[in-house]
C-alpha cells in the first residue's frame, strides 16, 4: 500500500498527465482518511493543477466564467498558489494585464486576502528587481500594479510614490518606467492629484530640456506629453467586458514602500491542516454566499475538492441530500416566495450552464438534469429562458439554434412548448427592440428550416395591413430573411406550397382577398423574396369581376349622370401597375362612344372594349335609373359643373387637360373632339372635352 501511495504522490506532484482510469485504480487500492497528511498532499496538488489551468486559459472573453470556476476552488486555501500563477503569467505575457486585473478585482471583492497578497508579493518583486535594474522585470511588475489601481484593488499613493522614488534619481531605466506608469494611470492620477501630476510634469520637461537622459528617452518624454491631451480629453474608460464590480464592493488596499512587507512565500508549498475539514466547511459557506444556488448544479464541489479522490461517503451524501430536498420540498408548501428569487435563481443556472458548456449537446444535457421550480411549466419556462439568452446576444449564434432543436425533438410537451413560445413572441414583439427581434427572429427562422419545430405555429400570423404591426413585419422579415439562409429560396418556395404546410400559412400568403393579397406581394417583395409571391400574383390576376351597383342619392337632380369606374391591373413577376379610367357619357348606350372626335385634322376613335379584349377589369357603374332617364325632347345635358367633374384617366396617361376652359380630361388637345360644348357653364372655349 506505501509503494502505491508513493506511486500516486510522484504522479499527481511530478506534471505528468494521469488518465483517469489509472487515477481511479490507484485510488481504489489506496484507502487514505481526510484528516491524513497524505490524502490533503494529494488534495493540494489537484488545487494547484486547476488553478493553473484556470490562469492560462482565463481571456477577455471567458473571464466571468474562469472567475465562477475560480470560486468553486477554495482560494483561501490556494491563495498562494494563485497569486504565484496570475504573477508568473503577467510577466510572460502583460498583453493581458487588464484581463488579470479584472480577474483579481472580482476575487478580491469577495476574498481581500487575494488581493492584499497579491499586492504584497509585487512590492517585494519591484525592490528585488530595481536593485538588480532589471529593465523588463519592473516594467511588468509596475504595468500589473498600475492596472490593479484602475481596477481599484490597489491605492494611487503606493504607485504615486513609485514615481517619486525613480525621479530622485533619474536615469534612461527609470525615465522610461515612469513613463509606463503614466501612461496606464496618468488620467487617474491628474483627476485625484492634479498639483502633483504638474509637478512630475515639470520634472520631465527639466529632465528633457538639460539632456539628462539620451535621446530615445527624450522621444518618449515628448511623445508622451504630445498623447496626454488626447488621453485627457477622452478619459479613462475601463472596458465594459472586464468592468465586472460595482462600485459598491471596491475594496482598496493601501500600502507604502516604507512598510516592511513580506510575500508569504510558505504559502506556495505544501502544509499539513490539523483543522482541514472545519476550514472546508467554512470555505464552502463563503462560496454558498457568493455563488448562490450555483454550488448545488455541481454535485462533485460538494465536499471541497475531495469528490476526485473520495469515493467512500458518496452514499452517505446522498442521502442527507435528499433528506435536505425533501425538507426544502415541505417547506416550499408552506413559504410562498412573492420576490421570485427561485426564478431568479433557476434562470441564472441556465444561463450559467448554458455559457459554461462547450458544445450544444453538452448544455442540453445539463439543462435537463436541473431542478425545475415548477413542474408543470418546466418545459416553458426553459424555452423562454433560452430564447431569452439568445436575444440578448450581440449577434445570433447558431449555439441557441441547435440546444432548441436537441429539446424540441424530446417530446410533445417541449413541442408543445415551443408552439406556444412562438405564439407569445408573435403577440408581444412589440415589446422588444429591433436589435432582439433580430435574435428571436433568426432564432425561430432556424427552428423552423431545420424541420424540427411543426409550422402549426404560424397558424396565428394574419399578413394583414389592420392584424399586423411595425414589430410584427420586422419579427417576420427575420424570421423568413433566416429561412431562405438556411433553406434557399428553391427550398422555401417547396415547403410553403407543400399540401400539409399551406393550411398553416394561408394567413400569411392569402389566396381570395385582392386587398391582402397586395399587401402580403408588396411585404415580401420588399424585404428580397418577391419569388415567394408568384402564386399569390397569379390568384390576384385570376380573381372574378365584381361589380356594384350604386344609385345616385340626388332626388333633386333633373338628369340622369352615369358613372363606371374600370381598373385594370397587370401584374409581372415583381412589379404591379395599374390604370384606371374614368369616363362621363350622355347617354347610358355605347353607341355614343363610337363617334369620332373631331379637331384640327386629327381623328379618335374611342370604342369600349369588349371582354374577350381587355384584361381583367373591375368597374362599378351607376346606370340610370328607369324613373329618371329623360322623356323625349328632355334636355340630357347636366345642370352645371361640380368639383372634379369630368376627371378622367385612361391607359395612356392622366392629367389635367392643356385646353383653355374648365373641366378635365385625358391628355387630348383637340378643340373639336367629342364633348360638350360650351353650355350652361360647361367652359368657355370651343368645344372643350369635358
Amino acid at each position: 500500500m506505501y509503494e502505491k501511495l508513493q506511486e500516486l504522490l510522484k504522479l499527481k506532484s511530478g506534471g505528468v498527465y494521469v488518465p483517469p482510469a489509472k487515477l481511479k485504480a490507484l485510488m481504489a487500492e489506496v484507502e487514505l482518511e481526510q484528516d491524513s497528511e497524505e490524502y490533503q498532499k494529494l488534495q493540494w496538488e489537484t488545487l494547484k493543477k486547476k488553478i493553473n489551468s484556470i490562469i492560462n486559459r482565463v481571456n477577455k472573453g471567458n473571464i466571468k466564467i474562469m472567475v465562477i470556476e475560480l470560486f468553486k476552488l477554495n482560494l483561501f486555501r490556494g491563495r498562494g498558489a494563485l497569486c504565484k500563477s496570475l504573477i508568473s503569467s503577467q510577466q510572460l505575457s502583460t498583453a493581458y494585464t487588464d484581463v488579470y486585473s479584472s480577474l483579481v478585482s472580482v476575487l478580491n471583492s469577495k476574498i481581500p486576502e487575494v488581493g492584499n497578497l497579491l499586492i504584497r508579493r509585487l512590492i517585494v518583486r519591484y525592490k528585488r528587481l530595481l536593485k538588480r535594474e532589471d529593465k523588463y522585470g519592473c516594467r511588468a511588475v509596475l504595468t500589473f500594479l498600475s492596472d490593479l489601481v484602475i481596477f481599484h484593488v490597489c491605492c494611487l499613493d503606493l504607485v504615486m510614490e513609485i514615481v517619486l522614488q525613480l525621479l530622485e534619481e533619474p536615469s534612461d531605466f527609470k525615465v522610461e518606467l515612469v513613463l509606463e506608469i503614466l501612461n496606464i494611470c496618468g488620467v487617474e492620477m491628474y483627476d485625484n492629484e492634479s498639483t502633483w501630476f504638474d509637478q512630475v510634469k515639470n520634472t520631465l520637461r527639466n529632465i528633457l530640456s538639460e539632456d539628462l537622459v539620451d535621446s530615445r528617452s527624450q522621444l518618449l518624454i515628448q511623445s508622451f506629453f504630445d498623447t496626454f491631451n488626447k488621453k485627457l480629453k477622452e478619459g479613462q474608460a475601463l472596458d465594459e467586458d472586464l468592468d465586472l464590480v460595482d462600485e459598491d464592493d471596491y475594496v482598496v488596499h493601501k500600502f507604502s514602500l516604507k512598510d516592511r512587507v513580506q510575500g508569504d512565500d510558505q504559502l506556495d508549498v505544501f502544509q499539513y491542516d490539523k483543522d482541514y475539514k472545519q476550514h472546508n466547511e467554512k470555505y464552502n459557506l463563503l462560496r454558498k454566499e457568493i455563488l448562490g444556488s450555483d454550488v448545488e448544479s455541481e454535485p462533485e464541489e460538494k465536499t471541497g475538492d475531495n469528490s476526485d479522490f473520495s469515493s467512500d461517503n458518496e452514499e452517505d451524501e446522498e442521502g442527507d441530500d435528499d433528506e435536505e430536498t425533501e425538507d426544502s420540498k415541505r417547506l416550499t408548501v408552506q413559504i410562498k416566495d412573492l420576490t421570485e428569487q427561485e426564478l431568479t435563481n433557476y434562470q441564472k443556472n441556465v444561463y450559467l450552464t448554458v455559457m459554461s458548456s462547450m458544445s450544444p449537446e453538452e448544455a442540453t444535457h445539463k439543462l435537463l438534469r436541473l431542478p425545475s421550480i415548477d413542474p408543470s411549466r418546466k418545459e416553458y419556462m426553459l424555452v423562454d429562458m433560452i430564447v431569452k439568452c439568445c436575444a440578448q446576444e450581440k449577434v445570433y449564434s447558431k449555439y441557441y439554434g441547435i440546444i432548441g432543436e436537441c429539446l424540441v425533438v424530446m417530446g410533445k410537451a417541449w413541442s408543445g412548448a415551443f408552439q406556444q413560445l412562438f405564439k407569445e413572441n408573435y403577440e408581444n414583439c412589440y415589446k422588444f427592440e429591433t436589435a432582439l427581434l433580430r435574435n428571436i427572429g433568426a432564432f425561430w427562422g432556424h427552428m423552423l428550416a431545420s424541420d424540427k419545430l411543426g409550422w402549426e405555429c404560424l397558424s396565428a400570423v394574419k399578413l394583414t395591413e389592420k392584424d399586423t404591426t411595425s414589430s410584427g413585419r420586422i419579427f417576420l422579415k427575420f424570421v423568413f430573411l433566416k429561412l431562405l439562409e438556411e433553406s434557399g429560396i428553391n427550398h422555401l418556395v417547396e415547403r410553403i406550397e407543400e399540401a400539409y404546410i399551406e393550411p398553416f400559412v394561408i394567413g400569411i400568403f392569402p389566396k381570395t382577398d385582392a386587398e391582402n393579397l397586395r399587401f402580403s406581394i408588396n411585404f415580401f417583395t420588399a424585404i428580397g423574396l418577391g419569388k415567394l409571391t408568384e402564386r399569390m400574383r397569379v390568384s390576384l390576376e385570376n380573381l372574378p369581376v365584381e361589380a356594384e351597383a350604386i344609385a345616385d342619392g340626388d332626388d333633386d337632380s333633373d338628369s340622369s349622370r352615369g358613372r363606371s369606374r374600370s381598373r385594370s391591373s397587370s401584374y409581372s413577376s415583381y412589379s404591379s401597375s395599374r390604370s384606371r379610367s374614368y369616363s362621363r357619357s350622355r347617354s347610358a348606350s355605347p353607341k355614343d362612344e363610337e363617334k369620332e372626335n373631331r379637331g384640327r385634322g386629327r381623328e379618335e376613335r374611342s370604342r369600349s372594349r369588349s371582354p374577350a379584349d381587355r384584361e381583367r377589369s373591375f368597374s362599378r357603374s351607376r346606370p340610370t335609373s328607369p324613373d329618371r332617364r329623360p322623356q323625349r325632347g328632355q334636355s340630357t345635358i347636366p345642370r352645371g359643373p361640380r368639383s372634379h367633374r369630368g376627371r378622367g384617366y385612361n391607359s395612356r396617361g392622366s392629367g389635367y387637360r392643356g385646353n383653355r376652359g374648365r373641366g378635365f380630361g385625358s391628355y387630348n388637345n383637340n378643340r373639336g373632339s367629342r364633348g360638350y360644348s360650351s353650355h350652361s357653364g360647361y367652359g368657355n372655349g370651343r368645344g372643350r372635352d369635358y
